[in-house]
């Protein structure tokens, strides 16, 4: 028998403007979904509003990224630095179209990179990080080839407004990915510019607190076995009562199959204090997990102060990820 897939659970902090809009045009278009399918006119117009909100909030982040600059010196630009030779090191693997603009940025940038946007810094630093511990576990030549790309696109990326998305209704895939980009446009930035703000429960605490055997995960539809999870996932306050959808027809009309992603909620002002009351009361219920519920009922009481919303997800999670989430993460 295989080993159980995962039962993970994220919490993060959210702009609660950005949500509500968000959410009420996700909803618009599930409506207008459940009413005329995906061929009618006002589905398709539904999902072209939500790409021009998006568009609009990715040139907005860029001109807020852009206007926060520093300057990389000392032991940052080191880290930089070294990361630029071990990617100049990877050219062979990157594509004969791509490789000489890539080898250009790269070197380009050996001479330093003087002032650049703080996200961007931090997005650098990432990416050296990971093409470094691809190296050391003797990675795919492919993964490393790649990251030395994506390092030479931060390394240009900041410097134009991104263009205009796409907003040509698509359907062929469902709509997760409209739904993921989408909620992740509305998180916040966490103190480094780079990370969301974490509020939740790691991968091990969900099951327990749902009363879930993850046993009954491993199965050959993960997409079946969060179905039959709905009565505890419904119950339970780990998910913010706000939903964006719950499962069912229309829930499955708009996305991919095959997630894994169960419901997904947001909850803002007083509804975060009804929340953190819930947390606390399954404190005391979970004594084993009192101090990681304390502690989320706390951050959360600090959402509450500082005005932001909480967006709230559980996903499945195959056993090869790792606990690595793919909902609600930093892009």
């Amino acid at each position: 028998m295989s080993e159980p897939a995962i039962l993970a659970h994220t919490l993060v902090a959210a702009d609660p403007e950005r949500v509500r809009a968000f959410v009420t045009g996700y909803g618009a278009m599930a409506r207008a979904v459940a009413r005329g399918g995906t061929e009618a006119a006002a589905s398709g117009e539904a999902q072209s509003s939500l790409w021009r909100l998006l568009s609009t909030w990715s040139v907005q982040d860029h001109a807020r990224q852009v206007a926060d600059r520093v300057e990389v010196a000392g032991d940052g630009w080191r880290v930089i630095e070294r990361g630029l030779r071990d990617a100049l090191e990877q050219l062979d693997y990157v594509d004969d179209l791509e490789r000489e603009d890539v080898e250009r940025t790269l070197r380009g940038a050996l001479g330093g990179v003087g002032m650049i946007p703080r996200a961007t810094q931090h997005a650098l630093e990432e990416s050296v990080e990971r093409l470094a511990r691809m190296r050391e576990l003797g990675g795919p030549a492919i993964f490393l080839g790649n990251e030395a790309v994506l390092l030479a696109r931060k390394l240009e990326g900041w410097r134009s407004p991104p263009p205009p998305w796409d907003e040509t209704p698509d359907w062929s895939r469902g709509c997760a990915g409209l739904l993921r980009v989408g909620l992740e446009a509305c998180l916040r930035d966490g103190p480094s510019g780079r990370d969301v703000v974490e509020l939740g429960l790691g991968v091990s605490d969900v099951a327990e607190l749902l009363g879930v055997d993850v046993g009954q995960l491993d199965a050959a539809s993960r997409e079946d076995a969060l179905e039959t999870l709905v009565p505890a996932l419904g119950a339970a306050p780990l998910v913010p009562r706000g939903r964006v959808h719950a499962l069912g027809p229309t829930f499955l009309a708009v996305r991919d199959h095959g997630e894994g992603i169960g419901p997904i909620g947001w909850a803002a002002g007083d509804d975060l204090g009804a929340l953190v009351t819930e947390y606390n009361a399954l404190a005391r219920e979970h004594r084993r997990r009192y101090g990681p519920l304390e502690r989320v009922a706390g951050a959360l009481s600090e959402a509450r102060r500082c005005g932001d919303a909480v967006v709230g997800c559980i996903e499945v999670l195959p056993p090869e990820s790792e606990g690595h989430r793919n909902w609600l993460v930093a892009p």
